[in-house]
């Protein structure tokens, strides 16, 4: 009985037996009909190359199972491509709405990138930075102004490039990305105004390791008082970003007395919670 030859697995490709050589860029290039110094072109500056000449070495790469050598292209280069992103979480929409955006910019560039939340915990967000410089990222993305001593020295001490997002302009010596939340805090306490409210609550973020939700009451009540209306302690409540959470901040408001006629949530979590609990009441 003779044994037959095994056939390739389905596609045409043979799968690469263990122990097998690992495949060099001259073999891309040349699968692909192009010169080795064209494929690592391609595959370190693909934003440099043309789209038919792109698509042309990543079918080879693909085909021969070809993996590059991180370790020695970043010590090569002195770059690891891989950016870092720390977001205090990833429940809150905006920050993974920001996630999505940030790693649609990337890919294309050939970047990739590190995760990590740190939930408003000032030494959980330093010990993920250090974590990640350690690892060899190329840049930071961080939230707010606001950070801890030692994380800022880090950063001072370790010269790597970061942003800090959500954040207006000349709000850091450092490179910022955002708005003004307190000049958004005062346009909707004019809006409120001019429908005749006077008495106007609201229902906040915690501002522990927040400068944004610090920005917004600082702008509420900057508006109110331009506007001659209070806004007394008992009618600032704050609550966790959870709609849970949320909804009882709303019964907190109320057991503290009559409601007020409008109540201001400082974003769209806790502004979902207290319609929820209204609608529910």
């Amino acid at each position: 009985m003779t044994n037959k030859a095994s056939a390739p697995p389905l596609g045409g490709k043979r799968r690469r037996k263990i122990g097998a050589p690992k495949v060099r860029l001259e073999e891309v290039a040349q699968e692909a009909g192009v010169s080795a110094a064209t494929a690592s072109r391609v595959l370190n500056n693909p934003s440099l190359v043309t789209k038919d000449l792109r698509d042309k070495v990543l079918k080879a790469t693909s085909k021969l199972g070809y993996v590059a050598d991180g370790a020695a292209r970043a010590l090569a280069s002195r770059r690891s491509r891989v950016l870092g992103a720390v977001v205090p979480n990833l429940s809150n929409t905006i920050f993974s709405d920001m996630i999505e955006g940030f790693q649609q910019r990337l890919e294309p560039q050939g970047y990739t990138m590190l995760l990590a939340t740190f939930n408003y915990d000032e030494a959980a967000e330093c010990r993920s930075v250090r974590t990640m410089i350690e690892r060899g990222v190329d840049g930071l993305v961080l939230v707010g102004v606001t950070h801890s001593k030692e994380l800022e020295l880090l950063l001072k001490s370790s010269g790597i490039p970061f942003v800090q997002t959500w954040a207006p302009a000349r709000a850091s010596g450092h490179p910022t990305i955002g708005y003004d939340n307190a000049t958004a805090a005062r346009l909707l306490v004019d809006h409120l105004v001019g429908l005749g409210h006077r008495d106007i609550g609201v229902v906040a973020g915690l501002t522990q390791h927040n400068d944004r939700v610090r920005a917004r009451i600082a702008g509420l009540r900057a508006a109110m008082r331009r506007h001659r209306i209070p806004l007394p302690a008992d009618r600032i409540v704050q609550t966790e970003y959870r709609i849970a959470k949320v909804r009882e901040a709303f019964r907190v408001v109320q057991r503290k007395g009559e409601l007020p006629t409008a109540l201001i949530a400082n974003n769209d979590i806790v502004a979902l919670g207290l319609l929820l609990e209204a609608q529910a009441q």
